[in-house]
């Protein structure tokens, strides 16, 4: 008989990433299933990487920087083990779990971006079934181990990501923008062309310009300026793709004045200069279709 304090352990993958994977992919080094006893406690102070909990049924508990979260069934908890944290279970519904420990330069830059959008990490998904399927195919590949099996776990990553990322948009915290940003969204949606300014914005909105600054980037994670630039680019490229206009028409169909600083700001954004990226795009575009023709 299993002791109160230890957990009842279904599944146990281990996987020794090459070196130079952890710079070009997010490698999981650990996954499993376990249903924790009521007793149980993992404390420790650090390990390499980041642990991810879907919790199945029951209920847990994360602890990271003196700050804990609970985890119920359908959710994920996220906690970052670089740094001192602990996991244990209610001890009245315990919870059973599938987890995964990944690390890598990719993962913490995704942590960073995730952590400025959610006071603590810990996502909700209306289906455990979707969510479990991609914890199973982690499950697989590190079972039968092929020999692409770190390339497949970084897939398996990203699309886990991807469901966390769409997740957000599932909150009911998240499912629109508030009244004000949205009516500023959907103005420099429509006029991406104008010159638009702060003080016009802030008007349109029905705040003050600090105040729209700080609620238009807590609900689209940018500034008003660099928002509409975005939008911009966006409608850029397609114009350089789709239409013969030379840069310096795009430039002005898009809003810039000046063509130099459009050129300045599109490199910036794409890592291309205008005509550059019009180049490869219709390169490419010209591949796949002498490929269909094929």
């Amino acid at each position: 008989m299993k002791s109160r304090s230890l957990p009842n352990i279904f599944l146990n993958y281990y996987h020794t990433p090459s070196p130079w994977s952890l710079e070009a992919f997010s490698c999981i080094t650990r996954a499993g299933h376990f249903l924790a006893g009521p007793d149980y406690k993992m404390k420790r102070t650090s390990m390499p990487g980041h642990e991810l909990f879907l919790c199945l049924k029951g209920r847990g508990y994360l602890e990271q920087s003196g700050n804990y979260e609970s985890v119920s069934a359908g959710q994920i908890g996220w906690l970052n083990v670089n740094h001192p944290h602990a996991h244990w279970a209610d001890r009245e519904d315990p919870w059973e779990v599938y987890w995964l420990r990944v690390q890598g330069s990719q993962i913490e830059a995704t942590y960073k971006i995730l952590s400025t959008m959610l006071p603590c990490l810990v996502f909700n998904f209306t289906s455990v079934e979707r969510i479990g399927e991609e914890y199973e195919s982690v499950f697989e590949i590190m079972r039968e181990r092929p020999k692409i099996a770190e390339a497949r776990l970084n897939a398996s990553m990203a699309a886990l990501i991807a469901l966390l990322f769409e997740s957000l948009n599932e909150e009911p915290s998240y499912p629109t923008y508030s009244t004000g940003i949205g009516k500023c969204v959907d103005a420099m949606r429509f006029a991406y062309h104008k010159p638009w300014k702060i003080a016009e914005l802030a008007r349109l909105s029905g705040m003050s310009e600090p105040h729209l600054f700080r609620v238009f980037k807590k609900e689209t994670g940018l500034s008003p300026m660099v928002w509409l630039r975005r939008e911009r680019m966006n409608h850029a490229k397609r114009r350089l793709v789709e239409t013969n206009d030379s840069i310096a028409e795009i430039a002005e169909q898009v809003g810039f004045e000046d063509p130099f600083y459009f050129s300045r700001e599109f490199k910036r954004v794409s890592e291309l200069s205008p005509r550059a990226f019009r180049e490869s795009e219709v390169r490419h575009s010209s591949i796949l279709n002498t490929k269909k023709g094929n």
